[in-house]
Formats: structure tokens, sequence, C-alpha cells
């Protein structure tokens, strides 16, 4: 999240300390989400189940199926999108 975003969480004056840590906790996840629901919309769907042709060196048409790789830890310092 951004430290604007964060800025106005703390400054909350009803919320404790570990409240606005749940929160931003909250909304990072939140926000991570509605990433991936942009980019998985329906036409990168379609081409990740059926692929899309590609014309390639030599005039070669080769059908290409896009993947998204991730790796990730147990550790938020760690982890890797």
């Amino acid at each position: 999240l951004p430290d604007s975003v964060k800025d106005v969480l703390n400054g909350l004056s009803r919320i404790l300390k570990s409240g606005v840590a749940s929160l931003q906790t909250h909304c990072h996840r939140e926000l991570f989400q509605a990433c991936w629901e942009i980019l998985l919309d329906k036409d990168f769907l379609d081409t990740y189940c059926y692929g899309i042709v590609l014309k390639c060196a030599g005039s070669v048409l080769h059908r290409v199926f896009p993947r998204i790789f991730m790796y990730s830890a147990d550790y938020p310092e760690k982890y890797i999108v």
C-alpha cells in the first residue's frame, strides 16, 4: 500500500494499533486480489486455455500458451510476485 494510505489509516484515532495493522493487511489483500481480477480477464483466460497463434521467425506459426509463475515464501520479506 502507498504511504499516503498508511498515513490515513494510522491517523484514525478510534482504532487501536492492532486494529490498524489488521486493516492494513485487509486493504493489502483486497488490492492484491483486485489486481489479479484485472489481469485475469476473459480474454487472458481464453488465451491461457486455448493459446494464441503467433507468426515467428521464418513465417512459422506457433501456438503459444501464456503462463504466470509465482514464487512465494513463508516470510513477507522473502516473497516475490
